[in-house]
């Protein structure tokens, strides 16, 4: 992980604290939820079920199509089916240039349906697997944006914090969302 001041196995990297509860693995991917199966985050996008809908199954295509097929079901509020297409997405495209967009927008389906945990998971993953991605300060905003929402104040202040360090030339909108944040929960 950039910036790494530590690596326990069963923490993730931590850069003064940030993320420092959150679960990784040896590498300093995010594990599963608590009291679920813990899987290579590789193999877990691989194997990870479609919805029922059966529409979250991604069409043959090129990765621009089938991106935009995941896409589509998440303008649509279909956040499990897209959830779903994400994920095989990620799968099938891991070294794509749509993947870091992919992987924020698999966050946002979790979000949007208030599963913080999974989302914090999929926004750190975003931010840390794809640092120079588009979407990269959008993951570690949302990031702190599902940190707070999972009442981890510290944790949430030092991701919205590190925005500002390593994206200075982020989007208005993102630092705005960010100042925004971090009054809201207090941050220093």
């Amino acid at each position: 992980a950039r910036g790494s001041t530590s690596s326990t196995p069963g923490q993730a990297p931590t850069r003064e604290g940030v993320l420092g509860s959150m679960p990784a693995d040896a590498q300093g991917r995010p594990l599963s939820a608590p009291n679920q199966p813990q899987q290579n985050p590789q193999t877990a996008r691989a194997t990870a079920p479609a919805a029922a809908s059966g529409k979250g199954k991604l069409p043959a295509g090129s990765p621009q199509e089938r991106y935009n097929y995941a896409y589509k079901l998440l303008v649509q509020s279909d956040y499990a089916d897209a959830e779903a297409a994400f994920r095989e997405f990620l799968g099938a495209h891991p070294q794509d240039a749509l993947a870091g967009n992919a992987q924020y927008w698999l966050g946002e389906t979790y979000y949007v349906r208030g599963q913080y945990e999974p989302a914090a998971q999929a926004f750190l993953q975003g931010y840390q697997g794809y640092p120079k991605g588009a979407k990269a300060p959008d993951s570690l905003l949302k990031l702190g944006m599902s940190l707070a929402a999972m009442k981890k104040n510290p944790e949430a202040c030092a991701a919205l914090g590190q925005l500002g360090k390593d994206f200075p030339s982020a989007p208005p909108h993102v630092k705005d969302a960010a100042t925004r944040e971090r009054g809201k929960i207090g941050c220093k």
